[in-house]
């Protein structure tokens, strides 16, 4: 049995919490537990003028490191002093390409929190933030944004690129071809935690753009056991440095992934796996009969392949890299061997 721990930063935003061992990601600021963990909780203040103060909810006291055991659902609070001062600090935003960042560059108290939109301008997309990003993080349910602690001068870049990629149709047209690869790689994002990704976004946001058919959504939401570790366990036998990974155990297909690389291509690429998973011998062997003259015709695959050449390692990772990055825009006889990703 598990439980789950609830913790919450008084004021928002002043620091963290290290929570040691590591738990499963239920959603932004909870984690679940087996029954009976004691758990080490050690408050890192994140601005300037900022200490921890004390612990509130299922613990108290100012105790700098705590303990707490899992046996029921806890809820935590740490509270930190935030030192007040007439000082401020400066934001400099500037932009590389076609596009506007909100807000613009302006004087700010030490501890406040911005939150700054890129906008693109017509033809263009948002590419990344660069500059002085080191612990900010993006928001989740707002494409494009990133929210800043100004606990320092920063300066920071909004970078935007000419789109080259047409929008994802309803219904991809027959005949008719990108000229670029459909769904780029999306860069790994280092200020991601548990804390601040929202899993739901980021799987609504893949099921949309690759273009799951509806009537398959629960399947992918309830049927794979998908869980968000900052420390893989163990128990997993994972080594640290991988993005993600899928297996099967106990009659269950199971994903787990770091925050850092929780992206809708990445989902892709791991759903693509799981799906590979659902074809029988004999479909296997038929995809790769059929991939192995496509993957040398088809103009898509080899323009992903003079890029990327990952997918040409074994037909299982070529299955995968296929649909993550050419999605429904792939050869449509190659459609029938990604189960429940198409409507064949």
């Amino acid at each position: 049995m598990d439980y789950i721990l609830t913790l919450t930063i008084s004021p928002d935003g002043a620091g963290g919490v290290s929570i040691k061992p590591s738990g499963k990601y239920v959603r932004p600021g909870q984690a679940s537990f087996p029954a009976g963990t004691v758990l080490s909780l050690t408050p890192m203040a994140l601005i300037a003028g900022a200490s921890f103060d004390h612990w509130d909810g299922a613990v108290s006291g100012t105790t700098n490191t705590t303990a707490v055991t899992m046996d029921s659902d806890k809820s935590v609070t740490v509270v930190f002093a935030v030192a007040s001062t007439t000082a401020t600090v400066e934001l400099s935003t500037s932009v590389a390409g076609n596009g506007s960042v909100a807000p613009g560059s302006g004087m700010f108290n030490p501890g406040d929190q911005i939150i700054l939109v890129a906008t693109p301008a017509a033809g263009s997309v948002f590419v990344s933030w660069s500059g002085d990003i080191d612990g900010c993080a993006g928001v989740p349910g707002r494409p494009n944004s990133l929210l800043v602690a100004m606990d320092k001068v920063r300066r920071i870049v909004a970078t935007f690129q000419t789109d080259a990629t047409p929008p994802a149709p309803t219904a991809s047209p027959v005949g008719q071809q990108p000229s670029g690869i459909p769904h780029p790689e999306e860069p790994m994002n280092p200020a991601a935690t548990l804390v601040n990704t929202d899993v739901t976004v980021i799987m609504t946001k893949w099921l949309r753009d690759w273009e799951v058919p509806p009537q398959h959504w629960d399947y992918w939401k309830t049927a794979i056991d998908m869980q968000v570790y900052e420390v893989y366990p163990d128990s997993l036998g994972m080594r640290q440095d991988i993005p993600a990974g899928t297996w099967e155990a106990g009659g269950k297909r199971h994903l787990a992934i770091k925050p850092q690389w929780l992206n809708p291509g990445v989902i892709a690429h791991e759903q693509a796996h799981n799906s590979y998973a659902l074809l029988d011998a004999n479909q296997k062997t038929a995809f790769s009969a059929v991939y192995a003259t496509l993957k040398n015709t088809d103009s898509l695959i080899k323009l992903l392949y003079s890029k990327n050449t990952y997918g040409l390692t074994d037909d299982i990772e070529g299955h995968a890299e296929v649909y993550r990055y050419i999605g429904q825009w792939m050869p449509a006889q190659l459609k029938q061997y990604y189960p429940m990703l198409f409507s064949v």
